[in-house]
């Protein structure tokens, strides 16, 4: 908890300009700098003294009373830090002069403006996680069902300004959650007339996520926005062309990025110097993933504690850099699409896969290189430490390293990023003529240029190292004169140079010794001679120090003209370090390259969840095998023989259902990043789209009951979903009654099956009645969990064979998880009644045009559980029907005693099976 100095009371110069500097910055929390704390006044300090748990107190008593909280200087990164992660901005508003030189008041300006979008500094970074702004325009003109999006997203360490525009609130949401931005920049919503309710821009579930800031509504006007675009990156005629194209093709997203553009000016003067023109981001160059899809397949976190051990991403994440990593998150959250590029990556992991050696000497040099994206970012920010500038000169002389080992490699991939590398070995020279190694952190401290670098910084090096020899010698003679042993020579900000006598010896000082401070211990004392070096010595330094600093921002200014092909170095080791990392986790696992094609197949051998292997012992992960293919449009076979469009899984719960429809998603993932992937081989065709409907959530803000988010989810689905998607289904209709669920899951899967898109489909349910549509759709197939039951107890065996399920085993679940006993055995009489009660139920199910007539699935034997549709018996068997037929067709009216003995007889052995 920090504290801070008192401050004097009243209305004072000081506070009015305080209350200047607030003034341009009213939506940002003020850090005022006072001696060595920053302050916080008013509301400010109420909302940081609660944020971070400082002591409020106040400036003034009574009434007149200000609110007032402060942050030591030297710590306040890490209390922004702290900030930022709850969502505020900070405006630093510094001391400009040195107190003891100001006339009056010292000079005070907002230095820098700290926002979670635009922050720069490392200490206030995740290094493995991407810092996105994002801007978003939604066309207000357009109902809010129909609404369209802009959006313009950027990562100062990456450079690029991408562009899209969205249709609908779900397309936004799922946009955002892959972005994950740190900040949203929004306009400013119009003023409602009385009692009217607001149409909130973004979906509800995006609250919390992110940081919003409010613009004014000009600083998305699409003429002034595209002139800003224009302005900073029209710099040649095509440029030109270019940006006129995008604000024609996709002007709401133009508009955003010209907003965004003009955040940043505001914020970091300079700091978009290394930006790249916005671009438009083509969807159909990647693999879809939406909101749904990357929280329940666990893809960056965990869905019960929102951790990151336990994801995929935790799973691959090898890479020796924080850009690295960054990399391997962007290529996980957006897997390729198109086969060209695929392979070309594909090529390169397998390249290192099979080179171990190679794949071990790049792993090594990585380990030392710094974080050349987020470097390039402060330098164009002028936010680059001396220390910033030494590690760019270490990790640019490692280059050449990675160029001699990438000489010669055909794979396209590998060839391009060591063109990538080249040319900037003369930076490095040029920092290392210039700066220390063993820089300080902060500037302004000395020890930071080289000798001979200025002639004038060498001239007053000497004086400082002449002034303080001179003040070493002068210790030595005046205890020499004195006969004082002890005297010793000290220094302080308050008092300068002094020297201090012990108690004991205070009377063997000299006349000339002049007392300054008196110890307990000690006395303190100057001399005319000492003052007067002292004078030349902190001169000298004084001006040592202001010069090391301005000769620094010189070498900054010139190392960020070259921030751009930093940024270009650093981008490309970044891939580097991803590809060595998705081989590394392929080879140490004994994973297996995928084949590729354009093709509508998806199969995979003796697949294991990737997640699982990597959190269980050798040998534990049970593989399953999988096969599924979509139908080229309607041409596809209809025959019995055609192959499985759609799985219908079955089982009991905890028997790896959830795990065998999620490894199959994952798998084709890996498979679309590039990757290797969990299994003995592997066909995938290419996958537009992932859809997911798994797990039970309701959207209490948006008011929505978990039922209500299952079938938007379903219906998203349903919609969008093309014969290149894959589908992934689990207890869809479990949130109604029993009689909805199973009718709606029935009438899903045959329009999936017969629908215009007819995607790959994994449906996993406990409505056993759906395994009969195997029967009459030639694409659906049973699949079911192995469960081995002995005297009444379970056993899972975790794999997945063709056919459905006997039953659930509900009740042997619930006690394994501690359900009471009498509440098993009460629920187990209940389900016996239950099922005598449905044993004559009939259904009678309307089919779609087409479809032939439900043919009644034929149950195993007495296996517990319940159907909806309970088959009769002469319907499972036709021998039964014969013998009632044949019961039938007596008169026992004409049998005697003897001939009715012998007819029984004779049934009974059929019955038997033994006539």
């Amino acid at each position: 908890m920090a504290s801070h100095p008192a401050a004097d009371s009243g209305e004072t110069p000081m506070m009015r300009q305080y209350a200047a500097a607030k003034a341009r910055y009213p939506r940002h929390l003020l850090f005022f700098r006072m001696g060595d704390f920053y302050e916080l006044f008013h509301d400010d300090a109420k909302v940081a003294a609660r944020a971070l748990g400082l002591t409020l107190t106040a400036r003034s008593k009574g009434p007149e009373a200000i609110p007032m909280a402060g942050v030591p200087c030297h710590s306040a990164d890490g209390y922004l830090a702290r900030l930022l992660r709850q969502g505020f901005s900070v405006a630093i508003c510094d001391q400009t002069e040195d107190p003891k030189l100001a006339k009056g008041l010292v000079k005070r300006e907002v230095t820098r403006v700290v926002t979670p979008g635009t922050v720069v500094e490392e200490t206030m970074l995740d290094a493995r996680k991407p810092n996105r702004l994002v801007a978003v325009l939604p066309d207000r003109a357009a109902p809010a069902a129909e609404r369209r999006y802009g959006l313009a997203a950027v990562d100062l360490a990456g450079g690029a300004i991408q562009v899209r525009e969205l249709d609908g609130a779900a397309a936004l949401a799922s946009e955002l959650a892959r972005l994950a931005p740190s900040e949203c920049l929004l306009p400013e919503p119009d003023p409602l007339p009385p009692g009217a309710r607001s149409v909130p821009v973004l979906p509800p579930g995006s609250n919390g996520r992110f940081a919003l800031s409010h613009l004014e509504p000009r600083a998305f006007d699409p003429h002034a926005a595209h002139a800003r675009i224009l302005e900073r990156f029209g710099e040649t005629a095509n440029a030109k062309a270019e940006l006129k194209k995008l604000a024609k093709e996709l002007p709401l997203g133009a508009a955003a990025a010209g907003a965004l553009v003009g955040y940043l000016e505001e914020m970091h003067p300079g700091a978009g110097a290394h930006l790249r023109p916005p671009r438009s981001d083509d969807p159909e160059a990647w693999l879809e993933l939406d909101d749904a899809a990357i929280r329940s397949l666990e893809l960056v976190e965990t869905l019960r504690d929102r951790a990151f051990e336990g994801s995929l991403l935790w799973t691959l994440d090898r890479a020796r850099t924080g850009a690295g990593g960054r990399r391997l998150r962007e290529w996980l959250l957006r897997p390729l699409r198109e086969l060209k590029p695929l392979k070309a990556r594909q090529d390169a992991v397998a390249a290192l896969v099979l080179d171990e050696t190679l794949r071990v000497e790049l792993r090594e040099a990585l380990k030392e290189i710094a974080d050349l994206e987020r470097i390039a970012a402060r330098l164009a920010a002028a936010r680059a430490t001396p220390r910033d500038l030494v590690a760019l000169k270490n990790s640019l002389r490692l280059l050449p390293r990675f160029e001699d080992a990438l000489r010669g490699l055909p794979q396209e991939v590998l060839a391009a990023l060591r063109e990538r590398l080249a040319g900037l070995a003369p930076l490095a020279d040029r920092i290392e003529a210039v700066l220390l190694d063993d820089c300080p952190l902060a500037i302004g401290e000395g020890g930071l240029i080289r000798d001979g670098v200025d002639a004038e910084l060498d001239r007053l090096r000497g004086i400082a190292r002449g002034g303080k020899e001179w003040i070493a010698r002068f210790q030595a003679q005046e205890a020499e004169r004195s006969g004082i042993p002890n005297l010793k020579i000290g220094y302080n900000k308050v008092f300068g140079y002094y020297l201090e006598v012990s108690r004991s010896h205070l009377k063997d000082v000299p006349a000339h010794f002049e007392r300054r401070q008196t110890l307990t211990n000690a006395e303190r004392f100057v001399t005319p001679d000492l003052k007067e070096r002292e004078a030349e010595v902190l001169g000298a330094e004084d001006k040592l120090h202001a010069l090391e600093t301005d000769l620094f921002h010189a070498l900054r200014n010139e190392v960020a003209s070259q921030a751009q092909q930093v940024q270009q170095a650093g981008g490309a080791l970044a891939e580097l370090d991803a590809l060595a990392a998705l081989a590394e986790v392929a080879a140490r696992n004994g994973w297996t390259r995928p084949e590729l094609s354009s093709g509508r197949r998806l199969a995979f051998v003796q697949a294991r969840h990737p997640v699982l292997e990597a959190s269980l012992a050798k040998g534990e992960v049970i593989p399953n095998d999988l096969a599924l293919e979509a139908p080229r449009g309607k041409n596809g076979r209809e025959d019995a023989e055609a192959p499985a469009q759609v799985l219908i899984l079955t089982g009991p719960n905890m028997a790896g259902k959830s795990t065998y429809i999620r490894c199959t998603a994952l798998c084709a993932i890996l498979a679309q990043m590039g990757g290797y992937v969990p299994a003995e081989k592997a066909e995938v065709g290419l996958i537009d789209r992932i859809f997911t409907r798994v797990g039970a959530a309701d959207d209490l803000y948006g008011g929505r009951s978990t039922f209500m988010v299952e079938m938007a989810e379903v219906a998203e689905i349903l919609a969008h979903a093309t014969d290149r998607s894959l589908v992934i289904l689990d207890e869809v209709g479990r949130g109604t009654s029993t009689y909805d669920g199973v009718s709606l899951a029935w009438s899903i899967i045959e329009f999936l099956h017969e629908g215009r898109a007819r995607p790959r489909t994994l449906f996993a349910t406990h409505y056993h009645e759906l395994c009969g549509l195997a029967e009459e759709l030639p694409r659906v197939r049973n699949a079911c969990a192995v469960v081995k039951e002995w005297q009444g107890e379970i056993t899972f065996l975790y794999r997945i064979v063709e056919g459905p399920s006997e039953r659930s085993f509900g009740l042997h679940v619930a006690r394994l998880a501690g359900v009471p006993k009498d509440v098993i055995e009460r629920a187990r009489s209940i389900l016996l009644e239950l099922e005598e009660e449905a044993t004559d139920r009939v259904a009678n199910v309307s089919r779609p045009p087409g479809v032939q007539r439900r043919k009644r699935r034929k149950p195993t034997q007495d296996d517990g559980q319940m159907l909806l549709f309970e088959p009769t018996p002469e319907e499972v068997d036709p021998r039964v029907k014969a013998l009632l037929d044949e019961l039938r067709g007596l008169n026992p009216n004409a049998l005697t005693p003897l001939d009715a003995l012998a007819k029984l007889a004779e049934l009974i052995k059929k019955a038997k099976g033994e006539a």
